[in-house]
């Protein structure tokens, strides 16, 4: 149950079994929404913490009631890739959950905990680039769709939507 999953502050100490959850979430919630030849080469680019998002001390890991990481997510004031900032605008980071543990509410959980520390930093709008899987995630928490966009990763141009979220 959800009841039981605690969202802590991510750490170094976190990060090997962070990418054993983001590499397992992608490669088989992602798999549904994106061809073999377009996702196989982007796996090995965004299957990996970002140690520098984890430094930050805006990125977020959800453990069970074991203690055991489940899903991960955070956010930052500049832009995923490029870090552009833009005053009173942050970015939804790196989200992921353990496929064995999806439609519990952990994603919701850390992407309002997420929200609320993006506003004590002065967010007032939050921008997404949602892969086509997280699309639906992100309306249900009322993101609005801005674009379809393709973001380029290595060799690959990959599908995704901007979507904007005033908080």
């Amino acid at each position: 149950m959800a009841d039981q999953i605690h969202i802590d502050i991510a750490t170094m100490e976190d990060a090997p079994v962070i990418g054993v959850v983001v590499a397992r979430a992608y490669a088989e919630l992602l798999s549904p929404f994106y061809e073999p030849a377009l996702l196989t080469p982007v796996l090995g680019l965004i299957s990996h913490p970002n140690e520098k998002l984890i430094r930050s001390g805006r990125f977020y890991v959800a453990r069970d009631g074991a203690g055991k990481v489940v899903g991960c997510g955070g956010w930052s004031h500049g832009s995923p890739g490029r870090g552009i900032i833009v005053p009173g605008t942050a970015h939804v980071r790196h989200f992921a959950v353990d496929p064995g543990q999806s439609g519990r509410g952990i994603g919701g959980r850390l992407l309002r905990r997420s929200l609320r520390e993006a506003k004590s930093e002065r967010a007032s709008v939050v921008m997404c680039d949602a892969t086509l899987m997280a699309e639906a995630f992100y309306a249900g928490h009322g993101f609005q769709t801005e674009a379809f966009i393709r973001v380029p990763m290595g060799s690959v141009a990959f599908p995704c939507v901007r979507m904007r979220l005033a908080i």
